[in-house]
């Protein structure tokens, strides 16, 4: 074999390791850039499940306030309705000690009056019981 031979073997061998070397990065690259998307998707996806899992504490957060404002609405509304009670009890007793002309007839009208009042509480509790309000507050009812 001549030298220009040999010299033109030489030449494609370096053509071919050339070659296989830049197909060999090319293989490489497209790996890395895969295993790069991977990576910044999991990532991504580990983000967005800890957004939601925040949202998903904060609307319960919400929600159970909600459920304690109405709880304590109620409450206040019951409270009231006792207020309101006594206060008519304590006014017949007032009433009955303040009339001197004619207590029975007094007695009897504080009293009709009284039993009104202590009805229409009833029935007003009784339906804030039984209103859907307290229903969507507790969930269903069990009696």
């Amino acid at each position: 074999m001549n030298d220009a031979d040999v010299s033109k073997q030489i030449q494609q061998m370096v053509r071919f390791i050339r070659q296989e070397a830049e197909e060999k990065a090319n293989e490489i690259s497209v790996s890395a850039e895969e295993e790069f998307n991977i990576e910044k998707l999991q990532l991504v996806e580990a983000e967005k499940k800890k957004i939601r899992q925040e949202y998903e504490r904060k609307e319960k957060q919400v929600q159970v306030r909600k459920k304690i404002s109405g709880v304590l609405c109620w409450h206040l509304e019951m409270g009231r309705l006792y207020l309101r009670t006594l206060l008519m009890l304590d006014w017949m007793l007032y009433s009955v000690k303040s009339c001197q002309r004619y207590p029975q007839l007094n007695l009897i009208l504080v009293t009709f009056t009284v039993f009104l009042y202590l009805v229409g509480n009833l029935l007003l509790v009784e339906a804030l019981q039984n209103s859907k309000i307290r229903k969507s507050l507790f969930g269903q009812v069990s009696a």
